[in-house]
Order: structure tokens, then C-alpha cells, then sequence
């Protein structure tokens, strides 16, 4: 039954899968099996989500914090990771015939490095290299940088060029947005006659009056990143991961080859529209 586990032993769900069916259903997604049987498989992955009438398939991976102190010291171990992880839930996936298939990666504890855009769209199309055109007589750059991804260590393309994992339509970051401590910033007043420590006092003191009310600043808000695979067979359905907070990524190939953001939920791009209007008035918590 959609929106239950429908197998018959029960399975320990991870903290980050409880995330994900939080996301679900503060989106309004009700309808979706957890762990179902694809006919002609043996394969079970994580989950089925019912978007309109299409049917989208969900690996769920999570990241434990101790991976971020090593990333921070090796970064090119996180290339490893994401690619490792990348390799071992598409076992779940491979069999889903024409259905979109995607692979959500959580960081438990700190902020993850592992699931911000750059290393995904690395990890899926090879590694990133930047590349400028320059003038011959002059050894000057010409125009903008251009970004393209070579081969090494692709999940998405073979060597002969030709896609793999074709029916991956994306590679979701799901993760915990500081709404609440962003809209709160965003919303003081200036206090032009107060010193620097004076505003700082007169803010923490707003910030804990806000507590418990739609200003609080300790509220978070489950919201995922959808990494678009360029080169997928199956694309998502337009409506899939469309939360007022989400956000999805596309990279479009040429010259400059570049990554753009393709949706935005309406309540970050108010956010973002009132942070961007405190930004041209000047910060009201820096002097």
C-alpha cells in the first residue's frame, strides 16, 4: 500500500530515510512504497514515489560525519566516496526499466562537503576542469572560463563517450536548511546609532523573543538539491521534488559549458529576494 511499508518483515528504517518520508510529507508526496518488488527482479529499491501518474525509483544513501573530517584533509577522497556510493545503490536501481530513477544522498551530523553541487557533478560526469580561451599575441584570457568534465572517473559516460546508467535522471541532496536563521537575519532592523556590540546584544535579545514564534531562528526545514543528469534516458516528471524550499541544478554543455539553477521553490526565492534587498541596504548586524 502506497505511503506504508509493504513487505512482511519489518525493516529498520536509517535516520536518513525517517528524513526523507518527513520531506515526502511535508511536500504533499502521500503515495509511495517503501522497499516495494519490481516485476521481474529480485531487486528491491528503497523507494517508489507515485508523482501524477509516473512513478519515480529511490535509492536512499547516507554519509556519517566522521567521512567529513577526513574530506577536509583529502579532497579528493570525497570524489571516491560519492563515486563508491554512487556505484553500490545503483544495484538497486539498474532494473527499473523506463521508470526516472534517483540516488539521495544524506550527511548525518555536520554539514556535509559531500553533497554540495560541484562534487556530485563531478562524481556523475568525471572530474571538473576549467578551461579559458587566450589570446596568442597577448597571452591574455578571452572571455569567460569555460567548464567542461573529462572522463576520469565518470558514473555517467563510457569511454567511447556513449551514457551509462542511463536511466539515472539525478543524484538529490537531502539535507536540513538554516530557514530559520536565515529569515531572521534577514528581517532585523539596522540600529544605524548603536555601536557593534550594542546591535549585537540588541539582536541576540530579538532572536530569543522570536523563539516559538514564525521568527524563531532554530527552525529548519527538510528540503532537497536535484542534480539533473544531462544525460539521462529518463528524465524526472516536471512536478518531482518541487517543495517550496527545493532547488534543482541542470548542466549545459558547449562552450562555456556551465551549471544553472532550473527551479526554485517560492518560499527560498522570497528568501533569497529579502536577502538580496538587506544585502544593497548594508547588513544590520555589521558595523
Amino acid at each position: 500500500m502506497p505511503g506504508r511499508q509493504n513487505n512482511q518483515t519489518a525493516i529498520a528504517k536509517t535516520k536518513s530515510e525517517r528524513l526523507f518520508e518527513g520531506y515526502l510529507t511535508s511536500t504533499g508526496v502521500s503515495r509511495y512504497d517503501y522497499h516495494p518488488h519490481l516485476p521481474g527482479s529480485g531487486r528491491r529499491p528503497d523507494y517508489r514515489l507515485f508523482v501524477g501518474e509516473e512513478r519515480v525509483l529511490c535509492a536512499v544513501a547516507e554519509f556519517e560525519s566522521p567521512v567529513y573530517f577526513e574530506s577536509a584533509l583529502q579532497p579528493r577522497s570525497i570524489h571516491l566516496k560519492l563515486t563508491e556510493k554512487i556505484q553500490h545503490e545503483w544495484g538497486q536501481l539498474k532494473d527499473s526499466g523506463n521508470d526516472p530513477c534517483c540516488i539521495v544522498f544524506h550527511g548525518i551530523g555536520q554539514r556535509s562537503y559531500l553533497t554540495k553541487g560541484w562534487w556530485i557533478w563531478g562524481a556523475l560526469l568525471g572530474e571538473i576542469k576549467f578551461f579559458s580561451d587566450r589570446d596568442p599575441h597577448t597571452g591574455l584570457v578571452r572571455g569567460e572560463p569555460g567548464l567542461l568534465f573529462s572522463p576520469e572517473g565518470s558514473q555517467m559516460v563510457w569511454d567511447t563517450g556513449e551514457a551509462r546508467k542511463g536511466n539515472l535522471s539525478a543524484v538529490v541532496a537531502l539535507e536540513l536548511l538554516d530557514l530559520g536563521q536565515r529569515g531572521f537575519l534577514a528581517s532585523l532592523p539596522p540600529y544605524p546609532q548603536l555601536s557593534r556590540l550594542e546591535r549585537a546584544l540588541r539582536n541576540l535579545g530579538e532572536e530569543c523573543r522570536g523563539w516559538g514564534t514564525p521568527r524563531d531562528s532554530r527552525v529548519k526545514k527538510t528540503r532537497v538539491v536535484v542534480h539533473r543528469n544531462p544525460l539521462t534516458k529518463t528524465p524526472l516528471p516536471p512536478q518531482a521534488f518541487s517543495g517550496p524550499c527545493d532547488e534543482h541544478y541542470s548542466y549545459f554543455a558547449g562552450w562555456p559549458g556551465r551549471v544553472e539553477r532550473t527551479f526554485v521553490g517560492e518560499e527560498l526565492k522570497r528568501l533569497e529576494a529579502e536577502e538580496r534587498r538587506v544585502r544593497r541596504n548594508g547588513l544590520p548586524w555589521q558595523g
